[in-house]
């Protein structure tokens, strides 16, 4: 079986798979059973699948968020963003998001990711968030700290004069 995955990965460079996906790959709907068998697929929840190749892509942790959240808007914002941004001095050590899908809580082996909902439209949220060199759409600075304000969290670390200094 780690040959079907191998071969799919050359093809297609796939490596995080819906459940579906594995039942259907392995001809069975006893996901346990899979993932106890097969210790080079790692299950996120029993949301989605990740094939342990030798080597993992540079975004492979961004990929793995937006998939959780797939066919909704995801992007950097909080906490994350704003110490990004240098008005928070601390750095997360969780990935935290604000999305347009479900809020929620995902502690991996790869590292921790936070979806938070947020009411904003899609217009919205893409002008007010950067593509940087990421995967994952970064929140402009005023952005994220509304962001934050509306949830009303760890508003005690803003570096105010870094917030309203121009970068």
């Amino acid at each position: 079986m780690k040959m079907i995955f191998e071969m799919q990965y050359r093809r297609t460079e796939k490596f995080i798979y819906k459940r579906e996906e594995i039942c259907s790959i392995f001809r069975c709907d006893d996901i346990e059973q899979i993932i106890a068998k097969h210790v080079y697929i790692v299950s996120i929840d029993f949301e989605r699948f990740v094939y342990l190749r030798s080597t993992l892509p540079p975004d492979f942790f961004d990929q793995l968020a937006l998939s959780l959240r797939d066919g909704e808007m995801c992007y950097i914002s909080f906490e994350d963003a704003l110490s990004r941004w240098s008005v928070i001095s601390q750095i997360p050590m969780i990935l935290i998001l604000g999305t347009t899908g479900k809020s929620g809580f995902y502690k991996t082996r790869f590292g921790s990711i936070e979806f938070v909902h947020v009411p904003h439209s899609h217009e919205i949220i893409l002008a007010n968030t950067t593509e940087p060199y990421y995967t994952i759409r970064l929140a402009k600075k005023f952005f994220a700290f509304d962001d934050l304000k509306r949830i009303d969290r760890n508003m005690h670390l803003i570096d105010y004069e870094e917030l309203y200094c121009d970068d």
